[in-house]
């Protein structure tokens, strides 16, 4: 598998040069994952970020009652993993691999030492993860608006 020509294809990365892309491969690390492995442990700590190069992951999380809440799936090309790799905090959701999976990941503290040669393009890195936020957010907002009219309608039959 040619790095650069994996990462050319995702949409993440289209608009970088080659030389970028060349760049960005210094600290990629690639993994594979069988159907139903853990990826990411909700409540765990990480500082990465991971690019879905081949498959499909499953996001939930844990309700009060220890259900499983489906909260999305992401496919080829797809992006995970922004929240945690921006403040090394705590995983919001678990991922699991749904079909046979390959990811590239890009650790945090890797992504920093890259950012002292290359700022410009670390920039360029951080504006698209911030646009990626920006949809999660969007979304967000509107599954709630959603949610809290099917509340208020809920409470109006009482």
């Amino acid at each position: 598998m040619e790095m650069e020509k994996v990462l050319r294809n995702i949409n993440f990365f289209s608009k970088l040069n080659d030389e970028e892309i060349k760049k960005i491969t210094t600290i990629v690390e690639i993994k594979n994952f069988e159907p139903g492995e853990a990826i990411i442990k909700e409540n765990s700590y990480g500082a990465e970020v991971g690019f879905i190069l081949e498959g499909e992951v499953k996001v939930d999380k844990k309700t009060k009652h220890n259900e499983n809440y489906l909260y999305t799936t992401i496919k080829e090309g797809g992006i995970f993993g922004e929240v945690s790799f921006l403040d090394s905090g705590v995983r919001s959701a678990s991922i699991t691999a749904v079909t046979p999976t390959t990811i590239a990941f890009i650790k945090r503290e890797k992504f920093d030492r890259l950012f002292e040669k290359e700022p410009v393009l670390c920039y360029k890195i951080l504006y698209n993860i911030a646009l990626d936020l920006c949809k999660i957010v969007r979304r967000a907002d509107e599954e709630t608006l959603v949610l809290y009219e099917a509340l208020l309608n809920e409470i109006r039959e009482i």
